[in-house]
């Protein structure tokens, strides 16, 4: 299919009598037929020769590389130029000449390019690639890590990399689900969530720098709590019961009946975030009653109290968590097996709780951010108790470290710290050194 037909101006379309127009396969010189005046006969023979270069304007996707037809090409060397179907523009200049090229299209980001022209003739190709905007997006839920429930009320953070960037944050849902819309296009992120009664939690690091295309982050938290929950008690009918806490406030939380029901300001709410017909007693413990304790993989050899070598990772990980917790005060409770008499394990015991405590404070945790407790043999994990043969590693099962959380910086403690008291005898040791 022939292109239509085209008046290409002075000096070769006059209103003269123009025909026979040809050009070389080069299209730098040509030939054409006139009777325009000055010639020596009535039709005359003219050659002519190109002084300007050309030069194709492609516009494309950049993601796709499809051309983009319909685009507008503003040239400060001329008047604006559209795209054909093959996302293609042609424009001419003479030699030595530059012109800027700025390419648009709705729905993607204006681009720009520039061009000089060389010598005569010259055939030149500028590539303008657009790009469609980018938004990203990051969303998840947020779940109890031991009933799988979701937690609503839990404040997620987007914490950012890039300068001028701003912390942001967001609150779950009654579904546990938060969403950030529109997060920087070139930044990385970390998201840190916080929820009273567990454990601060942080996620991966992500990154959209160098994408190419909108993306939609997901990542799920798993919560995991410090807090004993108590809130058991059966359900009754009542429209204006409400539950509270042992301070006398409105309770917030997931109940740990199974059903994934929670609590809003004391109000009772389904899982799927309608009002329950019923509520539970109005009044009745909270999780602010009892702490659990958590045990470090940190053992001992028999009769010392020194920190071993593979207790290294375990140390690490508790430091980590008082730093990503820097509200926590924790208390160190340590333990000894049943051999020796019980006023010797006990001292045994508080000597290990304190070497913990001192391997912390030389990594700069407060001392006030931490208790040391030694428990003796009163919390074996095991059935080898005074007088039972055990063999030697069920004994080492018994000499260990455990943590638990027993107070909030500047807040009342969660729950006492001294450890039950023991009678002091020599624990029907037998064919004990001490």
């Amino acid at each position: 299919q022939q292109p239509p037909a085209e008046n290409l101006g002075a000096p070769l379309n006059t209103t003269y009598d123009d025909f026979g127009f040809i050009l070389n396969a080069d299209e730098t010189h040509g030939y054409l037929s006139s009777n325009r005046d000055g010639g020596v006969g009535g039709d005359d023979i003219y050659v002519f020769r190109k002084r300007a270069a050309t030069v194709e304007v492609l516009v494309y996707d950049a993601l796709t590389q499809a051309p983009l037809p319909g685009a507008t090409i503003k040239a400060s060397c001329g008047t604006p130029l559209t795209t054909d179907e093959r996302g293609r523009a042609v424009l001419e200049l003479g030699p030595g000449d530059c012109c800027e090229l700025a390419a648009t299209l709705p729905e993607y980001l204006a681009a720009d390019a520039d061009i000089c022209a060389g010598t005569i003739g010259e055939r030149l190709t500028v590539e303008i690639p657009l790009r469609q905007p980018m938004v990203h997006t990051v969303a998840g839920k947020v779940y109890d890590e031991e009933t799988g429930q979701p937690l609503p009320g839990t404040v997620v953070e987007l914490l950012p990399d890039c300068s001028g960037e701003i912390l942001r944050t967001a609150t779950t849902d009654a579904q546990g689900n938060y969403r950030f819309d529109d997060i920087h296009q070139d930044c990385c992120y970390r998201l840190k969530a916080k929820r009273e009664g567990y454990f601060i939690v942080d996620s991966d690091d992500f990154c959209t720098r160098g994408l190419e295309a909108s993306t939609d982050f997901e990542y799920d938290l798993n919560l995991g709590s410090y807090m004993v929950s108590d809130l058991t008690q059966p359900w009754q009918r009542g429209t204006d019961c409400r539950i509270y806490d042992v301070e006398n406030a409105p309770y917030s939380g997931v109940l740990s009946d199974g059903t994934g029901r929670y609590a809003e300001q004391g109000m009772v709410y389904n899982a799927d975030g309608s009002l329950h017909e019923w509520a539970t007693p109005c009044e009745g413990p909270s999780r602010k009653g009892k702490t659990k304790r958590f045990l470090l993989h940190i053992y001992y050899d028999f009769d010392q109290a020194y920190i071993r070598k593979d207790a290294a990772p375990e140390l690490e990980k508790l430091y980590e968590l008082l730093q990503e917790n820097p509200s926590l005060i924790v208390e160190v409770g340590s333990h000894t097996d049943s051999r020796g008499s019980r006023r010797y394990n006990r001292r045994l015991s508080q000597r290990r709780a304190e070497s913990v405590v001192r391997w912390l404070r030389q990594r700069g945790i407060a001392r006030e951010r931490l208790v040391s407790n030694g428990y003796g043999e009163t919390l074996t994990l095991n059935s080898c108790n005074d007088n039972v043969p055990c063999s030697e590693l069920e004994h080492q099962h018994n000499r260990r470290t455990e943590f638990r959380v027993v107070g909030l910086v500047g807040s009342e403690p969660l729950e006492s710290t001294a450890p039950e008291e023991v009678t002091v005898g020599d624990g029907g040791c037998i064919g004990c050194p001490f």
